[in-house]
């Protein structure tokens, strides 16, 4: 089968891409495996990805309630180890002027039992990925939902250790030398 995609694939795509419950709806209806990765073409290049995880990349709110309503499961890894949870923090992946709906899809999973502390192939957690975005919101749900602040990537990384750089290169952006004892007005 590899990278074939099929007429019931490019229906949910556009179902996700819409946010349209009823069109996902009809895909239920015809008996659509919503826990089967779909093709995908991303920016990095052809991949697959599940449904409910494309849905949460792209902030598509109503179909990712649909989805966890139906019994879709939230804890399936794709190839690369992520789960939906961590596709609602990663920049990368996530659209960006649809980063408040990515939110809200992050809060139904965890209401939904998904695990905060799952890590992907590189060993980031959804934490991890919401700091190296300078997602607070996002951060600020998952500390709340008791995430495990310590889990390091398979670099070392840790999420603090990722906010304390972000939060370096910032000062430099901003023009501030964060090295400097001077205090500004």
């Amino acid at each position: 089968m590899g990278d074939r995609i099929f007429e019931n694939d490019l229906v949910i795509i556009e179902a996700i891409e819409k946010n349209n419950v009823l069109l996902t709806r009809s895909l239920k209806d015809s008996d659509y495996d919503f826990n089967k990765a779909i093709p995908y073409q991303n920016s990095v290049g052809s991949s697959s990805i599940l449904p409910v995880s494309l849905a949460c990349a792209w902030g598509s709110v109503e179909i990712v309630k649909y989805l966890i309503d139906i019994g879709v499961d939230a804890n399936i890894p794709g190839t690369d180890g992520k789960l939906p949870i961590h596709y609602t923090c990663d920049s990368q992946e996530r659209a960006d002027e649809r980063k408040a709906e990515c939110t809200r899809a992050l809060d139904i999973l965890v209401r939904n039992n998904c695990d905060v502390n799952a890590v992907d192939n590189m060993g980031r957690t959804a934490l991890f990925l919401a700091c190296e975005a300078d997602d607070v919101e996002a951060v600020r749900l998952l500390v709340q939902n008791s995430c495990d602040v310590n889990i390091q990537s398979v670099f070392g990384d840790s999420p603090l250790k990722i906010s304390c750089r972000n939060a370096k290169y910032w000062s430099y952006w901003q023009g501030k030398d964060p090295h400097s004892s001077e205090k500004k007005g």
